[in-house]
């Protein structure tokens, strides 16, 4: 995941939307530079939001 990430080009923030993979996006993120979004995290802070609590 991590050595594919290196490709990217012409983008702002990567997505890692598999739960499985989500353990890579600080790698992915230092080795692109780039913000990186998960699915657990974003659910987290959907599902927080929803409940009206802050994470």
């Amino acid at each position: 995941i991590v050595e594919a990430s290196k490709d990217l080009r012409d983008c702002d923030v990567i997505a890692l939307a598999q739960f499985s993979i989500a353990a890579t996006a600080p790698l992915v993120a230092e080795a692109t530079g780039r913000p990186v979004v998960t699915t657990p995290d974003s659910a987290v802070d959907k599902l927080m939001t929803l409940l009206g609590k802050k994470a």
